[in-house]
């Protein structure tokens, strides 16, 4: 199932190129990358936590992938366009002997370089407020998709000369982050919750991603936020029908699975790295939400 990361903290976009085998060819922006996959040639392992530095989109064109991310566990079918944001915990749980997508993986420096800018553009935004999420059967914006990522795939060649092929790189992948953004949009207009609550919910989630390895406290949260921490809990109840703590601890465990599978490190190490008071207070924190001692999981074969 392909060739297995040593860094089980996060992908880069070399190590993903690597293992797809697209390092074997020169290309002329090494800030992205276009692969189609099949269940033969499928490049991660599965039942594997992994984290990536880049975004991806993702066509599945045939067959199922179940999947996870976060505590979230999906099925994606053909007709599916997948986004996710760098920093999302995954994990591929299986993939139908049918199955073939057509994905394009790029680095945040891509998107600067293209012109978008944070701080005036709503597509960025987008990428923090809404980190991972499924389009499913909107066939116009799958095909619109799909040509954009088949021209940057070829363009990306570098043995091929293609006359300002820079110019239409930047050309199709602008069009490319718009598509994006209709995603967003749509699914604002699939959601009935309230773009105030919408928003504390994607800045908690960046807040915590930002900050968990030091700050397990819900309080902390809402103090960044400038709300109570009653009102937070509120807010998360009705946004993702869970409390505050259910979501940091869920961050916390799966960094914490994640480490204890790395040799590297024990399980006093995972504790320190975690901030935890000390070994048995961690040990007592995962044995609650998994029920299993952490010295038991590291040397089992699950994840």
């Amino acid at each position: 199932m392909g060739t297995k990361f040593v860094d089980l903290k996060t992908v880069t976009l070399m190590q993903l190129s690597n293992a797809l085998g697209t390092s074997l060819f020169p290309v002329k922006n090494n800030h992205y990358l276009v692969a189609e996959e099949d269940a033969a040639n499928f490049s991660l392992y599965l039942d594997f936590y992994y984290r990536s530095e880049y975004y991806a989109l993702i066509l599945i064109k045939r067959g199922t992938v179940e999947f996870s991310v976060g505590a979230r566990k999906f099925v994606a079918s053909a007709g599916d366009v997948l986004f996710c944001g760098p920093m999302e915990a995954f994990v591929i749980h299986t993939i139908s002997p049918d199955m073939q997508m057509k994905s394009i993986y790029f680095t945040q420096k891509l998107i600067e370089e293209a012109g978008f800018n944070y701080k005036t553009n709503d597509i960025l935004k987008s990428f923090s407020s809404t980190p991972f999420y499924i389009l499913s059967k909107q066939e116009k914006i799958f095909f619109r998709i799909d040509y954009h990522i088949t021209q940057l795939g070829f363009l990306n060649v570098s043995r091929d000369r293609i006359d300002y092929s820079n110019d239409m790189i930047w050309h199709h992948f602008s069009l490319l982050m718009y598509e994006v953004q209709n995603f967003n949009r749509y699914l604002e207009q699939q959601s009935h919750i309230s773009p105030r609550l919408e928003a504390i919910t994607a800045d908690f989630f960046n807040l915590v991603n930002e900050h968990y390895v030091n700050n397990h406290d819900v309080q902390f949260y809402a103090d960044k936020l400038a709300i109570s921490r009653k009102y937070l809990t509120k807010v998360l109840n009705t946004t993702l029908t869970k409390s505050p703590k259910e979501i940091i601890n869920n961050v916390l465990l799966i960094e914490a699975k994640v480490l204890l599978k790395n040799n590297k490190f024990s399980v006093k190490d995972v504790a320190v790295k975690l901030s935890f008071a000390d070994q048995a207070t961690f040990s007592k924190f995962f044995k609650k939400l998994t029920g299993k001692n952490p010295s038991c999981y590291k040397v089992s074969a699950e994840f």
